[in-house]
C-alpha cells in the first residue's frame, strides 16, 4: 500500500495522476489527511510518502515526526521524505545561499525592520504555490509599501532577492525535474516572456525540440540529486534555472502535480507528458514490487492493463496480513 500524507484538499496532485495515468494503482493508494493524524491509532505496513511541508503547521510537523519515529526501521515500512529532516521552502533557499549554491537570498518578514537585501526583490509566501505576490521591487520604499499591503492579505511573508536567469535569446526558461527515490529525471522545460513562469506561455516546434533534448540528455541530474539530499527529500519536483551558467534553485515541491488530465495538456507536448507519466508510474510499480518482494509476496505490478485485476485481488486478500500494524 501507498500511504500519501497530505491535506485531503491538496491530495488531488497524486490522485489525478493515478486516476488518469496509472489506474491499476488506485486500489493501492490511500490518502492520509494531516488533520486526522491525531486520531491515528495504528499504522499499517506500507510505503509512506510525507508531503506538503510548506503548508504544515508546527503541530502537524510534530505529528508527522511522531508517526515517522513509530514506523522507522520497522519491517514492512518504507519512508519517502523523512519529516525529521525535510526542509520547507525558506529553510532550503536560505541554506543553499549560505552554502554558496544559490545566487540569491531569502528573508522572513513579520512587521519588523526591513532586511539588508539586494535589490530587486519580490514578495511571496512561505507556504503558497502561486508564485510571486508582487512585481519586482527596486528600492526600500517600494518594498515597504508592498509589505504594508501584503500583510493585510498574507501570512508567512518572504522577501526573495531576484536573480536574472541566462536568456541569450531574451526568453525566460524554467526547468523542472522529479525525484523518486534514487531516480532523478527531467519533468519540464517551460518558456515565457515573463520572469515568473507558472505555465508554458510560449510554444512552437523549436521550443518543443529544445524541451525534448532536455528530456533526452537530462543535464545536471547529479547536481539536482545533491540539492534534494540537502533538502532531506527523496520525492518531489524541483524548479530551477541557470544564472551565469550555474544552477539556481527556485523551490522543491514535495506535493507536486505529477501529470494532469490529458485533456488539459497542449497537444504538441503530449508525447513528453506521456513519457514522463509512464516512467513515473513504472517507478511506483517498481517500488511496490520491491516492497512486496521484501515481504515475501509474489504478485508483480509491472503493467497496469495486465495486472489491475490481480492487484485488486491482492489488496482484498492481503491488506490486513502481517507484519502487524504499529501503534501510532
Amino acid at each position: 500500500m501507498i500511504y500519501y500524507i497530505a491535506r485531503r484538499n491538496r491530495a488531488n496532485t497524486i490522485e489525478t495522476f493515478v486516476d488518469n495515468w496509472a489506474p491499476d494503482l488506485q486500489p493501492l493508494l490511500r490518502i492520509v489527511d494531516l488533520e486526522t493524524l491525531p486520531h491515528l491509532k495504528r499504522a499499517e505496513p506500507g510505503i509512506y510518502i510525507f508531503s506538503d511541508f510548506e503548508r504544515m503547521r508546527l503541530g502537524e510537523r510534530q505529528l508527522t515526526i511522531r508517526l515517522r519515529n513509530r514506523i522507522a526501521d520497522q519491517p514492512g515500512f518504507v519512508i519517502f521524505n523523512d519529516p525529521a529532516h525535510a526542509m520547507a521552502r525558506y529553510e532550503l533557499l536560505h541554506t543553499l545561499h549560505e552554502r554558496g549554491l544559490n545566487p540569491f537570498n531569502v528573508y522572513r518578514w513579520s512587521l519588523g525592520p526591513l532586511p539588508k537585501c539586494r535589490f530587486p526583490v519580490f514578495v511571496r509566501t512561505a507556504h503558497g504555490h502561486r508564485g510571486a505576490r508582487s512585481p519586482l521591487l527596486h528600492n526600500r520604499r517600494q518594498l515597504a509599501l508592498t509589505l504594508c499591503r501584503a500583510r493585510l492579505h498574507y501570512k508567512n511573508i518572504l522577501i526573495v532577492e531576484y536573480a536574472e536567469v541566462d536568456r541569450p535569446d531574451g526568453i525566460y526558461r524554467k526547468y523542472g525535474a522529479m525525484r523518486f527515490g534514487e531516480h532523478v529525471y527531467p519533468r519540464h522545460l517551460m518558456f515565457s516572456d515573463h520572469w515568473m513562469i507558472k505555465e508554458p506561455d510560449l510554444q512552437d516546434t523549436a521550443k518543443l525540440e529544445e524541451e525534448t533534448r532536455f528530456h533526452d540528455e537530462a543535464p545536471d541530474m547529479d547536481k539536482i540529486k545533491a540539492i534534494f539530499d540537502i533538502a532531506g527529500l527523496n520525492f518531489g519536483r524541483i524548479d530551477y534555472g541557470y544564472v551565469d551558467g550555474r544552477l539556481a534553485v527556485w523551490e522543491i515541491n514535495s506535493n507536486p502535480h505529477i501529470v494532469g488530465r490529458s485533456k488539459n495538456i497542449h497537444g504538441m507536448r503530449m508525447p513528453l507528458h506521456k513519457r514522463f507519466a509512464h516512467h513515473t508510474a513504472d517507478l511506483f510499480r517498481d517500488t511496490i514490487g520491491a516492497w512486496r518482494a521484501e515481504r515475501g509476496e509474489t504478485v508483480e505490478v509491472s503493467n497496469g492493463r495486465d495486472t489491475a485485476l490481480n492487484t485488486a485481488m491482492w489488496v482484498s486478500n492481503h491488506l490486513h496480513r502481517s507484519p502487524k500494524p504499529v501503534s501510532a
